[in-house]
């Protein structure tokens, strides 16, 4: 992925690292509870 350094880019990029990091993050605490691994 080539960044171009845009603002609203850059924002899009960010945004889509935080859904990612909470998706991860919960999907996680769902399953790491019951299969520790």
């Amino acid at each position: 992925m080539i960044l171009l350094g845009s603002s609203l880019e850059r924002a899009i990029v960010n945004d889509m690292f935080l859904v990612f990091e909470v998706m991860k993050v919960k999907f996680f605490s769902l399953v790491g509870l019951d299969s520790k691994l």
